[in-house]
């Protein structure tokens, strides 16, 4: 689960019943925006997004058993 979407300042990943290894955010281009690994493995994660970056971003979140990509709208930071 990532939520909020649209989201403004950061993004909280929640895994189901696996556990996350990293996230990071790419840009409609595939260019890396923001990371995050943990060194364990952990069920949720917070990342804060650039504040320069405005538009469709795509979050790639690596479990320990899966990977998943699910595009998220970033808006200016005025919910």
């Amino acid at each position: 689960m990532v939520y909020p979407n649209p989201a403004w300042e950061e993004l909280h990943i929640k895994a189901g019943t696996e556990l996350l290894v990293s996230v990071s955010i790419c840009d409609y281009a595939g260019r890396l925006l923001s990371e995050i690994r943990s060194e364990e493995a952990r069920p949720t994660m917070q990342l804060k997004l650039p504040a320069s970056f405005k538009g469709v971003c795509f979050v790639r979140i690596q479990c320990e058993s899966s990977v998943y990509r699910i595009p998220v709208l970033v808006q200016p930071n005025t919910p």
